[in-house]
Order: structure tokens, then sequence, then C-alpha cells
């Protein structure tokens, strides 16, 4: 991988022009699960390390050393798809259904998806209760990326973590182009390793 789309943890960026991720969490796990999908074998090891690496036994950070304890609605839900994936109960039981109110972030995790997310990962047996409420934000997604993909493809890559977080392939594979197209427009860079993948 090129390190110019790595930050000094070792964090995949937006773009090599950033010094930092602005949500490491969500990139590492579109990367990460971009392989997944395209069933590539490269060693996933150290990403392991760097999602549990956001989590200082109290609280979980964005960035690993930030004495900021915000955690947003992207991180939170693509540590939860990552976790789940990859079968990490243990580590899934850490990441809390409420937020934490020193978290600047903490409204935004009482959207309707973001809840029923969290709680279908943690409780898979809630997954028939609420996974409509998923469903309808993942279909909203679409819809948004069609009527405006240039502004809306951030939207889809959130989609794409979701399903695959919960192993629905056969969506991510009806939506394929869409997704394809969704990262094309979100890195814009064609050597980006998330790209990459994705055009193959």
């Amino acid at each position: 991988m090129d390190n110019r789309f790595l930050d000094r943890f070792g964090n995949i960026k937006p773009n090599s022009r950033d010094n930092d991720s602005e949500n490491p969490s969500t990139f590492n796990c579109a990367y990460v699960l971009s392989l997944a999908y395209f069933n590539n074998n490269t060693n996933i090891k150290k990403y392991i390390t760097l999602f549990t690496a956001k989590y200082d036994g109290t609280n979980w950070r964005t960035m690993e050393d930030s004495s900021n304890v915000d955690f947003s609605i992207d991180e939170k839900v693509s540590a939860l798809a990552f976790l789940n994936y990859r079968g990490q109960e243990n580590w899934i039981k850490k990441i809390p259904v409420f937020p934490s109110f020193n978290n600047s972030s903490w409204a935004s995790w009482y959207r309707p998806d973001v809840m029923a997310y969290t709680l279908i990962i943690k409780y898979p047996w809630m997954k028939k209760l609420l996974y409509w409420i998923v469903a309808l934000k993942i279909e909203g997604s679409i819809y948004d990326f069609n009527r405006d993909a240039k502004g809306q493809s951030s939207g889809m890559q959130l989609a794409f973590i979701m399903l695959m977080g919960l192993g629905h392939i056969e969506s991510v594979e009806r939506l394929k182009e869409d997704f394809r197209l969704a990262f094309d427009i979100y890195y814009p860079e064609e050597n980006h390793p998330t790209r990459e993948l994705w055009n193959e």
C-alpha cells in the first residue's frame, strides 16, 4: 500500500494530502470490508489492532492519541460493523449503546438507524424487530446518491459498511456498481487503496 494514504498510526486516510484520518475507523473499515467482498487475502491483522487501539479502557476515541472522547456515529457504526464481521464479540460488548455526554456527538448516537444498528450488532435477536429501520436508512442513502452522487457518496460508503457488517453480501452484489461509483467519487485519487480494489 502507498504510504501516502496512511496516517502516522497506520490508519487509512481519505486522500494523500491530509495528515490524519478524519474518521480512521470508517476508512479502515471500508478498506477491510472491500478486501473481504473481493475475497482478497491481504493480511488485516494490523487493522484489528488499529480498531481496538481506539479504546482506552473506558472511552472510544476517534484518534489513538486524542484527549478528546468524541466518537462520531460513522466511527461507531464502522467499529460495530468491523468487529461483527470479524466475530469479535468481546470487543462488541465494550461499545456502549448510549453515549457519554462528554462526547460532542452524543445527540447523533440517538439517530434511529444508529441506535437500531447498535442494538442489532450487540443483541442479534433484535434484528427481526429493528432491521427495517436500518433498511430504510440504507434505501434512503441509495435514493440520495442516485439524486446527488457527488454530494452523497459518504452515505453510500456507510451503507456498504452497514451491509457488510451484517453479512448481507447479496445486497452489496446487487448494488455493486453504485458502490463502485461512490468509492470513485469519495476517493478521487485513482491509486487510493480502497478505490483500487473496486476498479481492479
